[in-house]
């Protein structure tokens, strides 16, 4: 870095003066700034953690004192030590970051902006789960309309009888992936956010299809968090989501197939 650049300072709360002890050491401690950006490569919370705890950087622990902040930065505690790693990462590769705003530590996308996943996750959603005008009720009872949507944007859950435009139903499915499922994969698997859009894309259709809550407890989810190779987590664990009951549905095996070649290829079909 450069020998003129200007120290962050941050003293509006004790969560910012710890970050601030956290840029000083970054900025001079070249083996602490290696051992950050290791964290990065393999989106290891834990080792985080464990950097901060062997460094005393914060021995009063203000990073848990702060909710509000915790929140403001990338939405939930979980994801506090990617945000933080992220930085760090930017720092010790030389991008010289200064003075930086609080608001662009958070990682979360611009909400007047699409994000980058969307333009790959729709066709393959619109692909698999297809167009239906009218609300009917799907193979486990649940009312539905659209490309798979059973609420709309204002929380109202669809009814039978409810009828929508195609147009409409392109700005359900939008909706519903920026404002649910694309949030719920990112807290769910914090280093997803170090992934490329399309392989956000491929989890995302992934986590509309099987639900968040089996997101959460998901073998793939605790193997991504471990740190486990990606692209052999996602070969080895999505197949294993194509069955209906007792049987394996062809359609789900086309769709995980789909989703695998999305995540390590970058295309499908």
């Amino acid at each position: 870095m450069a020998n003129d650049q200007q120290p962050f300072v941050c003293n509006q709360d004790p969560a910012l003066a710890f970050l601030e002890r956290l840029i000083a050491r970054i900025q001079s401690d070249q083996v602490f700034c290696t051992a950050l950006d290791a964290c990065v490569s393999r989106g290891d919370t834990n080792g985080f953690f464990a950097l901060l705890e062997q460094s005393d950087l914060d021995p009063d622990c203000t990073w848990e004192l702060d909710d509000d902040w915790l929140e403001g930065l990338v939405g939930g505690r979980g994801g506090l030590p990617l945000a933080l790693a992220l930085l760090a990462g930017s720092l010790g590769a030389g991008h010289g970051l200064q003075a930086l705003p609080l608001a662009q530590l958070a990682l979360t996308t611009n909400p007047s902006q699409p994000a980058p996943w969307l333009q790959h996750a729709l066709p393959l959603i619109r692909h698999f789960e297809g167009l239906a005008l009218e609300a009917y009720l799907d193979p486990v009872g649940v009312v539905t309309i659209g490309y798979g949507s059973t609420r709309y944007p204002d929380g109202r859950a669809v009814q039978l009888g409810d009828r929508i435009s195609a147009e409409q139903a392109e700005q359900l499915l939008a909706h519903s992936l920026q404002e649910h499922y694309g949030p719920a994969l990112l807290e769910a698997i914090p280093p997803a956010r170090f992934y490329s859009p399309r392989q956000q894309a491929a989890l995302i259709s992934f986590t509309y299809n099987v639900g968040s809550g089996a997101l959460r407890s998901s073998s793939l989810r605790r193997r991504l968090l471990a740190g486990d190779d990606p692209q052999q987590v996602i070969a080895e664990e999505l197949p294993r989501w194509s069955r209906g009951g007792d049987r394996e549905l062809p359609g789900l095996v086309r769709r995980r197939a789909a989703e695998v070649a999305l995540f390590n290829a970058g295309r499908y079909g």
